[in-house]
């Protein structure tokens, strides 16, 4: 059984930029950990929890769902839990800790994203250079599952 937070609308002044949406992932991934150990571990009710913080900003929504598997009798006491997790987090925020480990994982994520537009971009100017063609390793990446042994 899963429970779905309803869209709430925001001030269509408030920007929707990229700040805005590092935060509320910030918060998320602080609220979601909450989730995980007050209905998951500690209440030992919920198969699995999830909670997503998502922004629309066309539609000028932002939405959070909240879904956790639970045998149906403990449906109404879990998402009380859940909601009560959920207003002593936005009450208490998040600390520099957990900031910090925010900030951790996500730069360990843009490396990784650089090092592959870095690979990516290496490999093109290779193919170029070698092959008077940007999308030469594109072709060899054909030709290869072509190759059969009778032609070596």
């Amino acid at each position: 059984m899963a429970q779905v937070s309803q869209w709430k609308r925001y001030d269509s002044r408030t920007p929707v930029n990229l700040p805005t949406r590092m935060a509320l992932d910030a918060f998320n991934v602080a609220l979601a950990k909450d989730l995980r150990v007050n209905i998951r571990e500690q209440a030992s009710g919920a198969y699995s929890v999830s909670s997503r913080l998502s922004v629309d900003p066309q539609a000028k929504d932002i939405s959070h769902l909240l879904a956790f598997t639970c045998q149906p009798e403990r449906h109404d006491e879990l998402l009380t839990l859940a909601n009560e997790v959920m207003v002593k987090r936005l009450a208490k925020g998040i600390s520099e800790q957990e900031l910090n480990e925010y900030q951790q994982n996500v730069q360990r994520s843009l490396d990784i994203q650089q090092r592959s537009v870095q690979q990516l971009a290496n490999t093109i100017v290779n193919s170029l250079i070698q092959y008077d063609d940007p999308a030469a390793w594109t072709e060899q990446e054909q030709l290869l599952k072509q190759m059969t042994g009778r032609e070596c």
